[in-house]
């Protein structure tokens, strides 16, 4: 008796259609991972500009005394979307307001310039925000 075979049908992917997906992919993660990081960053600039001005309104409210130089004012409060910022605050001076400003050290090996501000708080009789 003579058996008939069938022909073998295909089964699985060829090299060439697994190379085409992993090109999609590789194409498709380099757009996507530096994107991801930005929005990381602006996140943690926007939780930081919050807690700037959260901060601010408390020590108004609060009438906390801010006639000294205001160094150890990060040690004071804590700063928790700050972390790793540096905060400084400028008491306010003739017709100038206080401030208190977070500058992008967090982001940043080196020392903080205007540039790299991230937000700046300011009041005087009451409460501005410029970047919040």
């Amino acid at each position: 008796m003579h058996t008939i075979t069938q022909p073998r049908t295909q089964t699985g992917f060829t090299l060439i259609e697994l190379l085409i997906v992993i090109a999609i992919v590789g194409t498709l993660a380099t757009i996507a991972v530096p994107r991801y990081i930005g929005y990381r960053e602006r996140a943690a600039i926007t939780a930081c500009e919050q807690e700037l001005a959260a901060a601010m309104t408390a020590l108004v409210v609060e009438g906390a005394d801010m006639e000294g130089d205001g160094d150890d004012l990060a040690e004071r409060y804590h700063w928790s979307a700050c972390d790793g910022s540096t905060v400084g605050y400028h008491p306010a001076k003739d017709d100038e307001p206080a401030t208190l400003s977070a500058y992008a050290s967090r982001f940043s090996d080196q020392e903080p310039d205007a540039s790299e501000q991230l937000s700046e708080v300011s009041f005087g009789n009451e409460i501005n925000a410029d970047d919040v």
